[in-house]
């Protein structure tokens, strides 16, 4: 049989109802662990996830090939001035050409055919 200075020694290496209270609200239950482990992903889910997704580098060489706000703004006033010409060469052709048809008409009206 045990002393009592055994049992006080058993009795101080014991945790008490209120320190195991106390571990028993910060532990989780089984149930808790299964919901935690239902809404992880797996480490294969993981690696498939790294397999499809692009790194950094890969990111800014996308990056450092696509046109800047700016080169789109300077391509359209490029553009802008390319058609405001253009359209000047046709409207100018378009008035020589009602010009000749004019006088080809007064012309053979005329009898100058």
């Amino acid at each position: 049989m045990a002393t009592r200075e055994e049992l006080q020694v058993i009795r101080d290496s014991m945790a008490t109802k209120e320190e195991l209270q106390v571990i028993r609200d910060i532990m989780a239950t089984k149930e808790e662990l299964q919901g935690i482990r239902d809404i992880m992903a797996t480490r294969e889910e993981l690696q498939g996830i790294k397999d499809i997704m692009a790194t950094r580098e890969e990111l800014q060489g996308i990056r450092d090939s696509m046109a800047t706000k700016y080169d789109i703004i300077r391509l359209e006033n490029k553009m802008d001035t390319n058609h405001k010409a253009l359209y000047d060469g046709y409207k100018l052709t378009y008035e020589k050409v009602c010009s000749l048809e004019k006088r080809w008409t007064r012309s053979t009206k005329s009898g100058k055919t």
